[in-house]
């Protein structure tokens, strides 16, 4: 995303055919039910996947195992800014 953080307001591009991916990408996830855009770490010295912000707002990491109810469903390609109001 070029250094760019996912803002409120801004629009993502999602390639849902594309659900291969590695460490460090940022992923459209469904975790339980509900879909959330994250940062994909592979974190295989504890057997698990954390999930973490990659926006402007803190979020804590969600960690998930094996067993999970969760499933990526596409890459996030490109980010779309919000305009800024110069008024």
């Amino acid at each position: 995303m070029n250094g760019k953080k996912i803002e409120d307001g801004d629009y993502i591009i999602v390639d849902c055919m594309d659900k291969n991916v590695d460490s460090n990408d940022i992923v459209l996830v469904i975790v339980d039910g509900k879909a959330t855009v994250k940062r994909l770490i592979n974190d295989t010295d504890n057997e698990q996947v954390v999930l973490m912000a990659d926006s402007s707002y803190s979020y804590d990491p969600v960690y998930l195992h094996a067993s999970d109810d969760f499933s990526v469903s596409g890459k996030v390609v490109g980010l779309i800014k919000k305009p800024k109001n110069n008024l």
